[in-house]
């Protein structure tokens, strides 16, 4: 505690806890628009279906509890089609790669800038038994030239999206349709 007033600190002890751990008992189960479940990995509910999705919440960006993740996972079942290449950019935990998996892509490229988020990542494909049919490469996206996909997925920041549109634009070889999420209302007109 810092009073600058009386130019006083005071340090004190905080008991320790498993702050995640305690975490665990505010993250159920989600569903998202009667189509898509996530479930954390310690539920003891056993579901295997393709409208379910495992997730070790960590570091990485993707719980399924934030509503542009779930504006995404919400629309993969009409967009994802059998056989489709997926691009995901800003995948964080891995969970909308999962997703259009699960709908029958046959593989997803999934660019991260944040390297703390591998392991979440890795770990969330484990818990999904998905072992092949993508790769992780930790890049700036707006490096990426190759935008020849099915669909691109793209669930970050405004401005990262607006300076990516013109690269999607000028290097785009096959027509893909494209999901974009983390928009604000306010940000329509732009």
């Amino acid at each position: 505690i810092n009073d600058i007033q009386n130019n006083k600190f005071i340090i004190d002890d905080i008991k320790y806890e498993n702050w995640h751990k305690g975490f665990e008992q505010y993250f159920k189960p989600v569903k998202i628009d009667n189509q898509i479940t996530i479930i954390p990995n310690w539920h003891s509910e056993e579901i295997d279906s393709i409208d379910c999705i495992r997730i070790k919440p960590g570091m990485a960006f993707g719980t399924g509890t934030h509503e542009t993740t779930q504006l995404i996972l919400s629309q993969l079942k009409k967009y994802i089609n059998k056989d489709n290449r997926i691009l995901d950019l800003g995948s964080g935990s891995g969970i909308l790669a999962i997703g259009a998996l699960k709908y029958g892509a046959s593989f997803v490229d999934c660019y991260e800038y944040d390297k703390d988020c591998e392991e979440n990542f890795f770990e969330n494909m484990e818990l999904n038994n998905i072992s092949n049919s993508y790769k992780l490469l930790f890049d700036d996206v707006l490096l990426i030239k190759d935008f020849s996909y099915d669909c691109i997925l793209a669930n970050i920041n405004k401005k990262i999206i607006i300076d990516l549109l013109p690269n999607i634009k000028k290097f785009q070889i096959a027509k893909s349709k494209i999901i974009l999420s983390g928009l604000l209302i306010d940000d329509e007109e732009e």
